[in-house]
């Protein structure tokens, strides 16, 4: 986990849905802060079959389906083709009971490949994150569809709640929210949805050459590090530690030497007992309660110096939202530690340490290329421009 210290509304939108929830169940007996009262939610009819219960109109299903060849022609390791289909539909509200985006989990020849996350805080439905694998997790754990009476509620990079019967709760834990919590949750919402509205490589450009008939996707580029696929790298999860909390930057640490050990043949990075080398990066990057991104670094080259049998030729560390940087230490097959916040609605200045191994620059915005410690997976993508508002640093050791 790293650490940190900082902490429009998109009213008319092409995503139509139709309700099939009813509402049936009981008040929580902890009394936590009531959801304000809605009503009905604002609701376009129907305008396709349903899927899991909800339709997508012409438009965004368009622009969905727009997205998919283009990534499969462009990146070997993607698991779509022209028969993938959108398999579930979630939608995600805001505490206002407004729509504010969706979940969709995709699946070819009847198998799961992968999700795609649309935020609608904008002027365009903007993809945040899409990854090859599985179904949609939050955090390691699979995002169910919401139950009678419950919603889905999106508060910011892989944070969620759940609203059910007038009252909030981790998505997670379960646990209810209190004023407090609930402040925070408001706080982060309005901070998401203004930097997806404003922060898009350029809408106004990107509307105007649909306008024109160029709705199908570009990938301009999309760069891995070197030797990532063959034969496949299984990088650590957090589970394999559990007994440990707020571990995430020491396994991203850990992944890092894994790749040049097992990938790039530098020999003597870490200890066939894993578990001993994981404890030792824990401790010298200080890690308690979390991980402060530069006690990080300093804590990773501490590692090295002590017990490491050969030494990393250079490093850095950039704390400056740089596209260029990230890309041209990924093209020189470098791994990076990428730190970014996790929105969370407790107010804590919590955050999460991914593995950058990989990005694509696309005509819909530019995405990097994650492992994200929560689970095995190597091809989940997050929105550059969107992620990088919870920006803390990056950073990387080589061998070469």
């Amino acid at each position: 986990m790293a650490r940190s210290w900082k902490s429009r509304r998109f009213w008319s939108v092409i995503l139509a849905v139709a309700l099939f929830f009813c509402v049936a169940a009981p008040v929580s007996a902890t009394e936590p802060e009531k959801a304000e009262e809605t009503g009905t939610a604002d609701f376009v009819a129907a305008a396709e079959g349903e899927i899991g219960g909800y339709a997508l109109s012409p438009d965004f299903s368009a622009l969905v389906f727009s997205s998919i060849l283009p990534r499969a022609e462009a990146d070997a390791s993607c698991t779509w083709n022209e028969r993938t289909q959108v398999a579930s539909c979630i939608p995600t509200y805001d505490l206002s009971g407004s729509l504010n985006g969706c979940v969709l989990n995709l699946q070819t020849d009847g198998a799961a490949t992968g999700y795609m996350v649309y935020s609608f805080s904008g002027a365009e439905a903007c993809l945040v994150q899409f990854g090859y694998d599985g179904v949609y997790c939050v955090q390691g754990e699979a995002l169910e569809a919401p139950q009678a009476g419950e919603k889905v509620l999106f508060v910011g990079l892989d944070t969620y709640l759940k609203e059910k019967n007038g009252n909030y709760y981790d998505l997670a834990s379960g646990t209810a929210l209190q004023k407090a919590q609930l402040a925070e949750a408001r706080l982060q919402m309005a901070e998401s949805a203004m930097r997806t509205a404003e922060l898009g490589e350029n809408p106004a450009a990107l509307r105007a050459a649909r306008s024109a008939g160029q709705t199908r996707q570009v990938v301009y580029e999309a760069v891995d590090v070197k030797n990532l696929w063959y034969p496949d790298f299984v990088p650590f999860t957090m589970n394999q530690f559990s007994y440990y909390d707020k571990h995430c930057t020491p396994v991203a640490g850990l992944n890092m030497l894994k790749y040049w050990q097992t990938k790039r043949g530098v020999s003597g990075l870490y200890s066939s007992y894993y578990a001993q080398s994981f404890a030792q990066l824990h401790t010298e990057m200080k890690t308690d309660d979390g991980t402060n991104s530069r006690l990080g670094f300093d804590g990773m080259g501490s590692y090295i110096r002590k017990y490491a049998s050969t030494k990393s030729l250079g490093d850095d560390y950039e704390v400056s939202t740089d596209w260029n940087w990230l890309t041209h230490n990924l093209s020189c097959n470098f791994p990076l530690v990428f730190n970014s916040l996790l929105a969370h609605y407790n107010g804590s200045p919590d955050g999460h340490s991914f593995l950058a191994l990989g990005y694509q620059r696309c005509s819909d915005g530019n995405y990097v290329r994650v492992c994200t410690g929560w689970d095995t997976g190597l091809s989940h993508f997050y929105y550059w421009p969107w992620a990088y508002t919870d920006f803390i640093s990056m950073w990387y050791y080589r061998w070469e």
